[in-house]
């Protein structure tokens, strides 16, 4: 290891102070069989080479003294570790281990440590958490990095020569060792353009910049070949249940009951952020339903400047069904114009709509509250079959199994609901039974083609990228498949990313019960009838689930806000901006057809034609690519 490299790898510490302020800590191991682990508070670089240099910022959240600090060392010397994120049953873990381990802390991190000394790489298979693991066995001169099933917590990848650079976040591996303009990559960058999807596999938007996938187990020995991570990915349960919805839905209540419980463990007061949806709402529940010291939970809702957009009302009837007071968050515009580059460069890479900026915003507002731990509603939408978009995919599957009547009922109920209208419905259906040679003619006769007059064709062929969706049906199970496609790659990777980087800038760390193995795999071992039900009914067995918990008027409520923003009416004031920036990428971002881009930007804010995410993308790409240097060669 070079060390150009080793002094990288100890000033990004401080690039990522805002992900651990309570502490910092460093590890080194020299090349030699024989060389001992060296740990320091402190950058300490030990004479001759090293083989293996990491630093940590600790966010102390379990055991707040410094018997907790990272990265761990094992008693014996052996093992090593370094964990970003919480293992939430490792008290369950540490009376397992006892026996063998002598504990000294009272850490989750200590308890991964022995666990993985003790039962190699099958102990992830028993860690209910949010991780992004560094694992190092001295002896062996192996290192092993791991990642969570879902993918909550981050962990990039960059290889130069016989290196590989790793960090929680990209831009580390792009500011701090990269010595020339980071390479665009084509696909992907039409993808982010054209679907607004990031983070769906192990590739980035830069070429140079890799991410180890939910679920990736990689193991390679200390300059050797690394070789490629094996995936453990999530499945159903093993044999197919014969449940009735009533069964299902108290399965999945106890589970839920079950996360949230071990969710609350901390050695520092924990929050909960309330919407005033059903699943945020069900969270809050949960917490009142199992908590013994819920008085002292702080509840966080928040309101946008827009009525049209918020839940506040549903929000205050959960707090007076529940008895928690709340803090109320506004939401609106002040602080985009001068916060729009700090954004981009929290975010590591693009992101959908200003809607992230405003997430931002609450953890900043519960930051300045003074707590560093809150759960969240993440996941349970991409689970439980909770967009509006999936109400097509369920009337396919009844079309494909030859249930025409059913199909044809269901989607006159799904037309009444508040916010489908008959061609939103219908395009979706038509979509989904399309063989995929005509969608292309379908999408251009729609107004939608694949390649819009705004995309640089031009540039696009010369650096071969496939204009094509990201997911088509393969099957009868076409709700199933779409939910699988959105929860592995066109929905929850890039929420998740975007959360981490909005609550960790603010040294907060969100937690989110609904992503638990358990509840995954009862979601995904569901029939889709108990998904979105024969009424139109999306996550019917959530809802189920959550009666008691919740008032009935948000249970039953058919109405999906969702956490939006007015993004035309925050934008329109910055219309002369907008145009100086794309004059300014007509030469710096290429894929972008810029005068075709400022012609349609200036007709949506003015209010003709529908507003949509494609004037934030334009946005967003630009400044990102300002902001890294990134080449489009």
């Amino acid at each position: 290891m070079s060390r150009t490299t080793i002094d990288s790898v100890y000033a990004g510490s401080a690039d990522l102070f805002h992900r651990g302020p309570d502490g910092e800590g460093y590890l080194s191991l020299g090349t030699d069989s024989e060389d001992p682990f060296l740990a320091t508070p402190r950058p300490e670089v030990p004479p001759g080479p090293l083989a293996l240099a990491l630093s940590f910022r600790r966010l102390a959240i379990q055991d707040l003294s410094a018997a907790g600090n990272q990265p761990m060392v094992s008693s014996d010397g052996r093992y090593a570790i370094a964990l970003n994120g919480e293992i939430y049953n490792f008290r369950e873990l540490r009376e397992e281990l006892r026996t063998d381990w002598r504990f000294a802390s009272s850490s989750d991190t200590e308890v991964g440590l022995a666990a993985l000394a003790t039962w190699g790489c099958e102990a992830l298979d028993r860690f209910i958490g949010m991780f992004a693991i560094v694992f190092v066995d001295r002896l062996r001169r192996t290192v092993s990095l791991y990642r969570d099933p879902f993918g909550i917590k981050p962990l990039y990848l960059r290889f130069r020569g016989d290196e590989v650079i790793f960090a929680s976040e990209a831009k580390v591996l792009i500011d701090r060792f990269e010595p020339s303009s980071p390479q665009i990559d084509p696909q992907r960058a039409f993808e982010y353009l054209r679907f607004g999807v990031t983070d769906h596999d192990e590739g980035t938007l830069l070429q140079d910049i890799r991410q180890l996938r939910p679920g990736d187990r990689w193991n390679f020995g200390i300059g050797g070949d690394p070789g490629s991570p094996t995936r453990k990915a999530l499945r159903p349960l093993d044999e197919k249940p014969g449940w009735s919805f009533q069964e299902a839905s108290t399965l999945l209540r106890d589970a839920l009951l079950e996360s949230v419980e071990l969710h609350l463990r901390s050695d520092v007061p924990v929050g909960v952020l309330l919407s005033g949806g059903i699943d945020s709402s069900t969270i809050a529940g949960a917490v009142r339903e199992i908590d013994q010291n819920w008085k002292e939970r702080r509840i966080f809702t928040f309101v946008p400047d827009d009525p049209r957009l918020s839940e506040e009302r549903f929000a205050r009837i959960v707090c007076e069904h529940t008895g928690f007071a709340a803090a109320r968050i506004q939401l609106d515009a002040r602080g985009l114009a001068e916060d729009l580059e700090g954004i981009v460069s929290r975010q590591d890479f693009p992101f959908g709509s200003t809607s992230v900026f405003a997430q931002g915003r609450i953890f900043k507002a519960v930051s300045e509250h003074g707590l560093n731990v809150v759960l969240d509603g993440q996941g349970a939408d991409e689970l439980f079959g909770g967009y509006r978009t999936y109400l097509g995919a369920r009337a396919v599957s009844h079309l494909l199994s030859g249930q025409l009547g059913e199909a044809s009922r269901f989607l006159k109920r799904a037309m009444s609901l508040p916010g489908v209208t008959p061609s939103f419905l219908l395009s979706r259906v038509i979509g989904h039974l399309l063989p995929g040679r005509l969608q292309e003619t379908a999408r251009f006769l729609g107004g939608e083609p694949l390649v819009p007059k705004w995309l640089n064709a031009q540039w696009l062929r010369s650096h071969r990228v496939s204009a094509r969706p990201l997911w088509k049906r393969s099957g009868r199970s076409v709700l199933r498949e779409q939910l699988d496609a959105a929860f592995t790659r066109t929905s929850l990777p890039m929420l998740l990313r975007w959360e981490d980087r909005n609550s960790m800038a603010y040294s907060i760390e969100s937690r989110v019960p609904f992503l638990t193995p358990k509840i995954a795999s009862l979601a995904m071992s569901m029939p889709e009838q108990f998904l979105i039900s024969s009424e139109g009914d999306t996550k019917a067995v959530l809802r189920r689930a959550a009666k008691g918990l919740i008032p009935e008027e948000v249970r039953l409520r058919r109405d999906k806000i969702g956490f939006a923003t007015p993004e035309r009416a925050w934008l329109e004031p910055l219309a002369p901006w907008i145009d100086e920036l794309f004059r300014e990428s007509a030469t710096r971002v290429p894929i972008v057809d810029w005068a075709e881009a400022q012609r349609e930007a200036n007709e949506l804010l003015r209010g003709r034609g529908s507003f949509d995410f494609r004037l934030w993308r334009w946005i967003n790409l630009a400044l990102w690519s300002r902001r890294f240097d990134v080449r489009y060669v």
